[in-house]
């Protein structure tokens, strides 16, 4: 996922789209869903009306359909590590760490997830 942005679907090398996108630090082929899963509406506010609904909805289909890496990110809300968020490459929530323990996103309560 480390291509340049403008080969996702629909993203011309030499268009405005890459340019706007570029100048918002999206880079990569992998900045693009991170800041999609964080901030859709402020990815949207970006590519502003020089991308219709029509190519962003094939740009975010495309998206989803690259290949992520395997890292994982652990967040800890203090000092005692006892309980951690778990996100993938684009941070996407994929689970709970309890004293050591993984918990998978489908695997959680709908309080746990709250």
């Amino acid at each position: 996922m480390q291509d340049e942005v403008w080969r996702l679907d629909r993203i011309a090398k030499d268009g405005a789209l890459p340019k706007k996108l570029i100048k918002a630090d999206i880079i990569t082929v992998e900045n693009f869903p991170r800041v999609l899963v964080r901030d859709p509406q402020r990815l949207r506010n970006i590519l502003g009306s020089g991308m219709s609904n029509r190519i962003w909805d094939n740009a975010v289909e495309h998206v989803k359909t690259c290949v992520l890496g395997e890292k994982l990110f652990v967040y800890y809300s203090d000092g005692t590590n006892s309980i951690g968020v778990v996100f993938n490459d684009i941070y996407e929530l994929r689970g709970l760490i309890v004293k050591g323990q993984f918990f998978p996103l489908d695997s959680l309560t709908h309080n746990q997830k709250v």
